[in-house]
């Protein structure tokens, strides 16, 4: 409400100012009212015009939009009231969306209400809670809770309500065993005070929530359990403390071993590096020797030094073991063969003899 009315008397004060600025004071003279007379008197002219009191494209937006001197004001009048209008548009609007989605929610909840109360039988658990309550104290123990279910007939009844899976062989002593197990973390989520007795209103408070909840039995347990460990947490902080300052510690050491590892690797990469280097230059020489070593394809082209000079070693090598395996080849024949090979040699050469 005082924004509203703080947004009235601004826009009052910039339109009654727009139009004096330009003397245009009797634009309204010829209607029955002076709209710009006085600031309040604008104010509740604005407030009828907003809710559609009285004609006010006639009898304002059109005498200032007549005149040439008092057109801007008239165009800021038409613009004010645009705004004014959709803003007042959107507040109805929104009232309205917000009571339909409030009425559904209701709905919603009375549904849910009359489909619990379909469900629940709190009227039956509330009579089975007074059987069992022998010394009438309006709470239920530990021993009237197991008591009433293992020896009462109606017994059997109380644990389904509750969720409880009924025995399907009474003499299993495994049943027994998962059946008392079950009771008692029911009995322990429904005593809130863990004083090992449960006022019969909160035994069918916790019954209704029990069944009422969209989790089954197992769940809400799990929940009570994990919110119970929570708690004695909490508590324990002679226990969580050393156990935060363990936890510290190790994340203290596992830094201390980053930052270990972080210098042995810089320390790595300072030797490696130059080893790569000396690798790259040696992968360089032999790049350079093996094309220096590799034989022309064509005639044409000049033959490398370095490829001549192990071809002529090569040869050398060759004519030198030949003439090894000459000498002990004629070492190795009888005199007779020497002759003969001598004869040979003197006439391959044209009669001459020479000494052998």
């Amino acid at each position: 409400m005082i924004f509203l009315i703080a947004y009235f008397y601004a826009f009052s004060l910039i339109l009654k100012f727009l139009v004096t600025n330009v003397n245009g004071d009797g634009v309204f003279d010829n209607t029955e009212e002076d709209f710009t007379g006085s600031v309040l008197r604008l104010m509740i002219f604005l407030f009828e015009a907003m809710l559609s009191g009285f004609d006010w494209v006639d009898k304002i937006a059109t005498p200032l939009l007549r005149e040439k001197s008092t057109r801007f004001a008239g165009a800021c009048f038409v613009l004010f009231m645009f705004c004014t209008k959709l803003a007042l548009a959107n507040i109805i609007t929104s009232s309205m969306v917000e009571n339909y989605l409030t009425t559904m929610s209701l709905d919603t909840k009375e549904m849910e209400f009359e489909e619990l109360s379909a469900l629940l039988d709190v009227k039956g658990m509330t009579e089975l809670l007074h059987e069992a309550d022998e010394v009438s104290d309006n709470q239920i123990s530990w021993s009237e809770f197991t008591k009433f279910t293992h020896s009462h007939a109606n017994g059997p009844k109380l644990l389904s309500l509750l969720g409880i899976t009924p025995l399907s062989d009474p003499s299993d002593p495994r049943e027994l065993s998962n059946q008392f197990l079950e009771m008692r973390k029911v009995f322990e989520v429904l005593d809130v005070a863990s004083e090992e007795q449960i006022p019969i209103e909160v035994f069918v408070l916790g019954y209704v929530k029990l069944q009422g909840s969209k989790k089954n039995l197992s769940g809400l347990i799990t929940d009570y359990m994990l919110k119970q460990v929570l708690v004695m947490a909490r508590h324990q902080t002679n226990v969580v403390a050393p156990m935060e300052r363990q936890m510290d510690r190790v994340n203290s050491l596992m830094d201390d071993q980053l930052r270990h590892l972080t210098c042995v690797q810089i320390d790595i990469e300072d030797i490696v590096q130059p080893a790569e280097e000396r690798l790259t230059k040696l992968e360089q020489t032999f790049s350079q020797l093996t094309k220096s070593l590799t034989f022309p394809t064509e005639d044409a082209e000049e033959v490398p030094a370095a490829c001549a000079s192990l071809a002529a070693l090569t040869l050398q090598a060759e004519m030198e073991a030949l003439r090894k395996t000459t000498e002990a080849f004629m070492k190795s024949q009888s005199p007779l063969v020497r002759a003969h090979a001598e004869r040979v040699l003197v006439e391959s050469n044209g009669g001459s003899s020479s000494p052998p």
